[in-house]
C-alpha cells in the first residue's frame, strides 16, 4: 500500500504545474480552478467518513482494488479531457471525473488503513508513519516529473 499512496499522491500533486493554465485556455476562471482543486479533497474527506461506516459489509480488498480501479480510471480520463469542448463542458467534465476519482481515492486509503492496522497490530504507529512517508514523497515528487 506504500506503493499505491506513493503513485496516488504523484497523480494527485503533478497537476499543480500545468493544470491551471490547461484550464484557463479551455475557458475556466482561477475559482473554477481552485473549485476543481477543493472538489477533489471535499469529496475525499466526506466520502472516507461514509466507506469507513461500510468497510465491514463491503470488505477492505474490496472496497481497496474497486476505489484503485476507480482512481485509476479517472486518472486516465482526467488526462483526455483536454480533447473536450471549450467552455462549461469542458468545466464540467473537470468537476466530474475529479468527484469521482476523490470517491475511489477515498475507498482505497479507508481500507488500506483498515488492513495495515489489522496486517501489523504491533506496530500500527510505525506501519503509518511509513505510510505517511511515502504520502509526502508522492506529493513532493510529483510536481518536478512535470
Amino acid at each position: 500500500t506504500a506503493s499505491v499512496n506513493f503513485s496516488s499522491m504523484i497523480c494527485y500533486s503533478i497537476l499543480g504545474p500545468f493544470f491551471p493554465g490547461e484550464a484557463e485556455q479551455k475557458g475556466a476562471s482561477d475559482t473554477i480552478i481552485g473549485m476543481i482543486f477543493g472538489c477533489y479533497a471535499l469529496v475525499n474527506v466526506l466520502f472516507s467518513l461514509i466507506l469507513g461506516k461500510y468497510i465491514v459489509q463491503v470488505g477492505a480488498k474490496f472496497m481497496f482494488v474497486g476505489g484503485m480501479f476507480l482512481s485509476g480510471g479517472c486518472t486516465i480520463l482526467f488526462g483526455l479531457l483536454d480533447r473536450a469542448p471549450d467552455g462549461p463542458i469542458y468545466i464540467a467534465m473537470c468537476f466530474v471525473v475529479r468527484t469521482v476519482d476523490a470517491v475511489g481515492f477515498s475507498g482505497a486509503m479507508t481500507s488500506s488503513f483498515a488492513v495495515l492496522t489489522k496486517s501489523f497490530p504491533q506496530n500500527v504507529a510505525t506501519v503509518m508513519g511509513t505510510l505517511e512517508i511515502f504520502t509526502g514523497l508522492g506529493l513532493v515528487l510529483g510536481p518536478p516529473l512535470d
